[in-house]
């Protein structure tokens, strides 16, 4: 066989274990050869061998490598060497193929302090499962029409695209909840749909995510819908069905009464207003007075932060772009960055303000300081949802206690992770594991 470039012989034979397969390509009296097929989420026992010595080389996907007394993060073409009476175990970051080369192997110089298995998840995503979080503002149906293109339309120059497949998930305050609850928390949304196909189809991909949709409205207004037509991987164009207009004042009524009812048993509160006027002054001001007063953390993704106010929220989440247009600022540089950022601070006074920036990560202002850290995007697939993404990962980090930087840090890699996926993605558990998993390495 050849993997990346180097020809092995064919395996001797194949052994499937809790971690994953080795393949054995030689075992003599001088030398043992095997591939070693690592399952994302598993690591092997932490093991040593007092005759045996080895050598490591990681083909393809990422690995902890605990190693005596410390943790080391492999990348394809990185090696490392364990000593005779090294403790060591293998975690799989990701699916990973491994060549060990070594002196001679017997199981009887094989010596376990533990079995292998499942990654155990770290106490805090534990903590996370225990957590209910209300999200409220414009639910939406994302749509994705996947086909081919072989010809251009005789009737414009536009390609014609044969569908093959139609795709559905969870869009806006949606996908947000979707993001808490497939971190294992209780997510409960509110907002509005309407009294249509799409808002049926909306509300069963909420009950099949397991989220608590009985918040929401239903309203004489149309369910947003976003369809994106793709060739391939290729988005062609975008078609929003949908209406902006602010809901009227028995529906806010309904909103607002629902909001009180349902906030004794909630441990933070999200906001997701796309300017689809769902999150009205009202409704703002509502949930500014009833955060504060039942002390729960408020958290805000807006497109409206200069005339919505949300007095005193925990959290105020602009990208950068959002920052530019909400203070008619132009920003160019970083000195500009930081003059937008002190201007929206000073007008809006949250405890953090918190903006995203694209492939410059993420930056914090406390209104005396700023933190930035860069993108833990390894790389971009899609976009789409990413902000939902990081606003969900931050709710429950403060509904867990954890300080802003640190809950930063975690929103920052569980963007870093759905970035990687195609459409509407969310990260689960076990890949957010990783970021504590890597925190460990060095």
């Amino acid at each position: 066989m050849q993997i990346n470039g180097i020809i092995f012989e064919i395996a001797m034979k194949i052994v499937e274990k809790a971690w994953g397969s080795e393949q054995w390509i030689a075992n003599n009296s001088k030398y043992c050869g095997k591939i070693l097929n690592l399952k994302q989420g598993f690591r092997c026992s932490k093991h040593l061998h007092k005759e045996k010595d080895e050598t490591f080389y990681l083909l393809e996907g990422k690995v902890a490598l605990e190693l005596g007394n410390k943790t080391i993060l492999l990348k394809p073409g990185d090696s490392a060497h364990v000593l005779q009476n090294t403790l060591h175990s293998f975690a799989g970051l990701e699916d990973s193929r491994i060549i060990e080369f070594s002196t001679t192997h017997s199981d009887s110089d094989s010596y376990r302090k533990t079995r292998s298995g499942a990654i155990p998840l770290n106490p805090l995503l534990a903590e996370m499962g225990r957590k209910k979080i209300l999200v409220v503002g414009d639910v939406m149906l994302d749509e994705f029409v996947i086909g081919n293109v072989e010809r251009m339309s005789p009737e414009a120059p536009v390609p014609v695209i044969n569908v093959k497949e139609t795709k559905h998930a969870l869009g806006g305050a949606a996908n947000t909840a979707n993001n808490i609850s497939a971190l294992g928390a209780k997510a409960v949304v509110a907002g509005m749909i309407g009294n249509d196909a799409e808002g049926k189809l909306l509300r069963r991909l909420l009950a099949n995510a397991g989220i608590d949709s009985s918040g929401l409205i239903v309203a004489e207004r149309k369910t947003t819908k976003k369809s994106r037509l793709l060739a391939g991987a290729q988005q062609i164009a975008r078609i929003d069905s949908e209406e902006t207009g602010g809901i009227g004042g028995a529906e806010e009524k309904k909103l607002i009464n629902l909001i009180n009812k349902k906030i004794a048993g909630i441990d933070a509160v999200v906001v997701c207003d796309y300017s689809k006027g769902v999150v009205t002054k009202n409704v703002a001001d509502f949930l500014s007075g009833i955060c504060k007063r039942h002390g729960k953390p408020l958290l805000v993704d807006s497109k409206n932060f200069m005339s919505l106010k949300f007095g005193g929220a925990f959290v105020l989440k602009p990208n950068e772009k959002e920052l530019a247009n909400e203070t008619a600022m132009k920003i160019d540089s970083e000195r500009a960055f930081e003059n937008a950022a002190r201007k929206f601070y000073s007008a809006l006074k949250p405890e953090f303000l918190i903006v995203t920036r694209g492939a410059k990560g993420i930056s914090v202002f406390d209104g005396k300081k700023f933190s930035s850290m860069g993108t833990r995007a390894e790389k971009i697939v899609d976009i789409t949802g990413a902000g939902d993404t990081v606003i969900a990962a931050l709710a429950l980090g403060a509904a867990c206690g954890l300080d802003v930087f640190s809950a930063v840090e975690l929103a920052n890699y569980a963007a870093g992770i759905v970035i990687k996926k195609p459409g509407t993605s969310v990260a689960s558990p076990e890949e957010l594991n990783n970021f504590f998993m890597e925190g460990n390495c060095r």
